[in-house]
């Protein structure tokens, strides 16, 4: 994780100069900004980095208005917004950091890349560069203080985005790539990613929503280019555990929210299935 955040400050054009622990100026010989990793300091500025995503991403965001104020205050949540010199926001991401459920004896995390946005007006400038400097700075710093290591960089592509979004996350400071398995018969398959509802019927527990089949986006950390079936499937199991099962307290009754948590366990079961076909038991990023 490390060596990927020195590869971006080797590539970036701007000085970093360190405000508050929030907070960091960001300046070329022609231009300066202000990065916020936006916490409880700043709810205003919160609100305009989802304004200004909402206007990017339309109605993904929706689900989002009524909690994002409550994020401020979740350690495992980052919203950073980049403002010019008139404290307006034009570039903005949303990020998690997501514990593993492992076997393993040794901690491991995930860090989850969720929307990342420029202004029109401001693209070229290599700001997502600077953004993701300051989520990658999030996920260690969280790994730090919870003493365990990121495992991979993971985030969602939609179908109809696919190729924009490839020529961002390809690049070789970010190098996020699709995931595939090759079947027993030779075929090489896309592992097939579902984004399950996140819209419900709060009185029957079915989705008022379709899922959406995205392209599921990976960097390992320690640089390989494969992983076992397992694994892949812990780091999903993490993504459905924080944005997708749904709570209790969203349902009518016990027998509404154990519906939509059946309806979600199951997409997540039909990815489990598929992976059970992979040889040799890994799937690879290509």
């Amino acid at each position: 994780m490390q060596k990927l955040l020195s590869r971006l400050q080797a590539k970036s054009k701007y000085t970093r100069e360190k405000v508050f622990s929030y907070q960091e100026m960001i300046h070329s010989e022609q231009e300066a900004f202000v990065i916020d990793l936006l916490t409880s300091h700043d709810g205003l500025k919160l609100n305009q980095a989802y304004e200004f995503l909402s206007k990017t991403f339309g109605s993904e965001m929706d689900d989002y208005e009524p909690i994002v104020n409550e994020w401020i205050f979740d350690l495992n949540i980052a919203y950073h917004a980049v403002s010019d010199w008139k404290g307006n926001v034009i570039a903005a991401a949303n990020s998690s950091y997501l514990a593993l459920d492992s076997s393993s004896p040794d901690a491991e995390s995930i860090l989850a890349v969720w929307y990342v946005a420029v202004d029109e007006e401001y693209r070229g400038r290599r700001l997502v560069n600077e953004l993701y400097q300051s989520i990658y700075q999030f996920a260690l710093d969280r790994a730090e203080q919870e003493n365990n290591n990121v495992k991979a960089i993971v985030g969602e592509a939609s179908h109809q985005d696919i190729q924009t979004i490839e020529q961002v996350l390809r690049r070789e400071e970010i190098a996020r790539k699709r995931v595939y398995y090759e079947d027993e018969k030779g075929s090489v398959k896309e592992v097939p990613y579902v984004s399950p509802p996140l819209k419900w019927d709060f009185e029957t527990g079915v989705p008022a929503e379709e899922a959406q089949a995205n392209h599921l986006m990976i960097k390992l950390t320690n640089g390989q280019e494969s992983i076992p079936a397992k694994e892949l499937l812990q780091i999903i199991t993490a993504i459905y555990r924080d944005s997708y099962f749904p709570k209790q307290e969203d349902f009518k009754d016990s027998n509404s929210h154990i519906l939509a948590h059946k309806i979600v366990d199951s997409y997540l079961g039909t990815i489990g299935t598929a992976l059970s076909e992979a040889k040799n038991g890994e799937v690879f990023l290509r």
